[in-house]
């Protein structure tokens, strides 16, 4: 299984009491117990797939938009829609939302919380800049005013004198004004080490003297805690790369194994947009980072101990080989804190200038070098500087080179500065995509059960465990050869052996950015054999087969579900086939599991995640590798291209035309027709269905389609004799009913057409029983013309002449 949902989103933050230096440090490596609720009632983030449009009138009857201003703004640039529903109803409609196969995640809107421990005296100022040769790096610069340094945090004191002509308009995502004051502390002790003014005769020095700072507050204190939603996270992060800022940073954190779509989406986008991010990796002295310190494209920072020999007690260690992950100092750190009451005051720390530790602040020490180094031409990337911080770090773990505990080493940023052995991000060659066609759909499918419950069994110790097999002959997945395979009790087969384990309690969508990326589920969920069951394999010269037989989700005996289902890999055409022999019990319809391939952090192909109805007995899936790019027709069920975007015969009877005579079409466009036997059959009673039906996708997606339907003379025949009685309708999955659209009758070309702003499924319909609409009239009655009574008069008259004369 992978990586726990987040329950909490935790600030890394550690206030710890200031000792001599022969005394020990005593750090809070386990929070306590909270009370406090981790999630905002009512509130869920939905997540729409890329090329689908958010569709408000879809959402269920309950629910309704919550964002607002920036925020709305913010998390629509992700395709995140924040809606409020009623509390306690959370969970059902959450469920209701991920039957739309346009939707790509639904998560609580999880509350960030602030943790710390209070210091009192000072034993030592700033040593923290020394050890990380800050004052070498001044020899070169002190910053630029050209550059913009976010604090995504609780705010900024803005009366503050050390940063007095400093601040840039900022954000307030708690109060929605543009006032971001902090009424914690803990944005403003960042930002002072980041950013504090040096050599100006008072107080502190930050690392960058003349950077300009963005404070953006999406924490507050609520009651004596700080904390705030990850909605104003995510939406602090966009606005920050919005805004100009180059360098963001995150002294922030989920819980321990947990992960946020909402929060990957937001750092990933700032990272394609060239700025630089850098997360905290936490305080709980845990052996993974936390995210979105452990995403690719964040760089993570630990703390060290103040005689900076190794990583802080409290300091996240790093389970990932050759994570990308710096230290810095983090304990009994003096900065800035505000010149008026805040929260942490009540904690012991002093007003203007105090004491706090935490990787909350080793982060700040990394992102103010990154604004030193920003300031430079040759630092131009996030990558360049990412490179830079880790090639000349200092060495300070148990091992030579990179190790778990403290990553690369010690940040030593006028080594970082001078560096210049850059090396170009690798350019991998293009994976495979994979297109499925299933049974129910594509008449070429066939259900042909492979029995491998005589192979060979697969060892797994426990519910959870992972074992990795030896191939008799390597398989080719995704572009590349494999010569053994990872198997899980939790209905998935991996392709990277190195790759730590998922968690063991939740299955998430496809692709999911977290390690292992290789990945092929034809149900991953929270499995169990323990009770019964048994996983099994096959090796021969034309395929591989791993079964799991007669398996049970977790918590549940045998009696009540049993599942066999199975994966074959076909060696000579790289096909993939998923098959469903005994599907028994709650959740084995697919309301629980993932159904897919994941080819990389950012490439997957989905069958289905969490969907009810998606799965059945005697159910086969079929997945064909290609070329990305290519066009391609599969088994003429399923046409995929990037270049015949217009015209409607792409894959007949459907086409679709995405050009726009205003607008040219972006180059990087991919229409998809997938022709459907199978659909939800809840159109009102008045529509004749014709039993012709496609799922029409464009990604990225599209703001104007012409969708198109080349009609027979049956269908002609079915609707009265007249094609101008046929019309299209897009089914509508929050509604549950189908809409009938304005409709093109196209008699010269045979073809039915539709204008509308996104795609989606359509069918091809007419009016029962004998009213038949013309594209939406009501046709008036017929009467038999007058020419026609006279000739029938005629007859009837020479029948009775002739009778008569008989």
């Amino acid at each position: 299984m992978r990586k726990r949902l987040p329950i909490l989103l935790i600030i890394i933050f550690l206030v710890a009491g200031l000792l001599p230096p022969s005394a020990p440090v005593i750090a809070q490596t386990t929070p306590p117990t909270s009370t406090y609720p981790t999630t905002e009632p009512g509130v869920l983030l939905v997540g729409y797939r890329e090329g689908a449009t958010p569709r408000l009138m879809d959402l269920p009857s309950q629910a309704g938009m919550a964002a607002q201003g920036q925020e709305l703004q913010a998390l629509t640039a992700l395709n995140v829609i924040k809606i409020r529903v009623p509390a306690g109803m959370e969970e059902q409609v959450r469920q209701e939302l991920l039957q739309d196969p346009d939707v790509r995640f639904v998560e609580p809107d999880y509350l960030v919380e602030a943790q710390l421990i209070p210091n009192d005296p000072r034993w030592e100022e700033q040593y923290g800049q020394r050890g990380v040769n800050a004052p070498d790096a001044w020899d070169i610069t002190t910053g630029s005013s050209s550059i913009t340094l976010a604090v995504v945090d609780s705010g900024i004191d803005s009366r503050h004198p050390e940063f007095s002509g400093r601040l840039v308009q900022g954000y307030d995502f708690v109060d929605e004004d543009r006032t971001p004051q902090d009424d914690c502390g803990h944005g403003t002790h960042v930002a002072g080490i980041a950013a504090a003014t040096g050599n100006n005769r008072a107080g502190v020095a930050g690392m960058d003297w003349h950077a300009k700072v963005m404070p953006i507050r999406v924490i507050s204190d609520t009651g004596g805690r700080c904390s705030g939603p990850t909605s104003g996270l995510a939406s602090g992060i966009l606005y920050a790369v919005t805004h100009g800022a180059k360098i963001i940073n995150l002294s922030v954190g989920l819980g321990p194994g947990q992960f946020s779509q909402v929060l990957e989406d937001a750092v990933r986008y700032a990272y394609q947009q060239g700025v630089a991010v850098f997360a905290a990796a936490g305080n709980n002295g845990g052996t993974s980072l936390l995210h979105p310190a452990s995403s690719p494209y964040v760089m993570a920072v630990g703390a060290t101990n103040t005689v900076l020999t190794d990583k802080a007690s409290f300091s996240n260690s790093t389970s990932q080989d050759n994570q990308r992950m710096i230290v810095a100092p983090g304990m009994s750190i003096l900065s800035t804190t505000p010149l008026g009451y805040f929260l942490y005051e009540d904690f012991g720390v002093e007003r203007r200038y105090g004491l706090m530790s935490g990787t909350s602040m080793a982060t700040p020490f990394a992102s103010g070098a990154a604004a030193l180094m920003a300031s430079l031409p040759e630092f131009n990337t996030p990558e360049k500087i990412y490179q830079a911080m880790t090639a000349t770090a200092r060495d300070i773990g148990p091992t030579a080179g990179w190790d778990r505990r403290t990553g690369y080493g010690l940040l030593q940023v006028d080594l970082a500065m001078g560096f210049e052995d850059f090396t170009p991000p690798s350019t991998p060659a293009a994976a495979l995509e994979y297109d499925w066609v299933s049974s129910p759909d594509c008449p070429q499918v066939e259900y042909l059960w492979d029995d491998a419950s005589d192979g060979n069994v697969v060892p797994l110790a426990d519910q959870d465990a992972r074992v990795v097999v030896q191939l008799n002959a390597p398989l080719a997945f995704a572009g590349q050869t494999f010569a053994s395979v990872v198997i899980s009790a939790n209905g998935y087969v991996a392709f990277d052996p190195g790759a730590p384990a998922y968690g063991d309690t939740t299955n998430y969508p496809l692709p999911w950015p977290a390690p292992p990326n290789l990945l092929v589920s034809p149900l991953w969920a929270d499995l169990t054999q323990s009770v019964g069951g048994q996983v099994y394999f096959k090796d021969t010269s034309d395929r591989f087969i791993v079964q799991w037989d007669q398996v049970s989700y977790r918590g549940m005996y045998p009696g009540d579900s049993q599942l066999t289902f199975q994966v074959i890999f076909y060696r000579s055409s790289g096909h993939i086939m998923f098959q469903y022999h005994t599907l028994k019990g709650p959740g084995s319809d697919g309301s629980r599991g993932t159904v897919g391939i994941e080819t990389g952090p950012d490439t997957g192909t989905q069958y289905a995640y969490n969907q009810s109805g998606k799965l059945k007995p005697g159910l086969a899936i079929l997945f064909v590798p290609a070329e990305p790019g290519s066009t391609r027709n599969v088994l003429d069920c399923l046409f995929v291209t990037r270049e015949e975007l217009t015209g409607c015969q792409q894959l007949p009877p459907f086409g679709a035309d995405l050009a726009r005579e205003t607008r040219d079409l972006p180059d990087d466009v991919q229409l998809s027709i997938r022709l459907l036997r199978v659909v939800p059959r809840n159109w009102p009673e008045s529509f004749l269905s014709l039993e012709h039906f496609a799922e029409i996708t464009a990604e990225p997606g599209v703001s104007f389609a012409r969708v198109c339907y080349a009609y027979t003379m049956t269908d002609v025949l079915r609707a009265g004799g007249r094609p101008q009685n046929l019309f299209l309708a897009v089914s509508q999955p929050r509604a549950k009913t189908w809409q009938p659209l304005s409709t093109q009758a196209d008699t010269a070309g045979t073809q039915l057409i539709a204008t509308l702003d996104h795609l989606s499924v359509f069918g091809v319909f007419a009016t029962r029983p004998m009213q038949l609409p013309e594209t939406g009239a009501a046709l008036a009655q017929q009467r038999p013309p007058v020419a026609g009574l006279a000739v029938l008069g005629l007859l009837l008259g020479c029948l009775v002449w002739h009778w008569k004369k008989r």
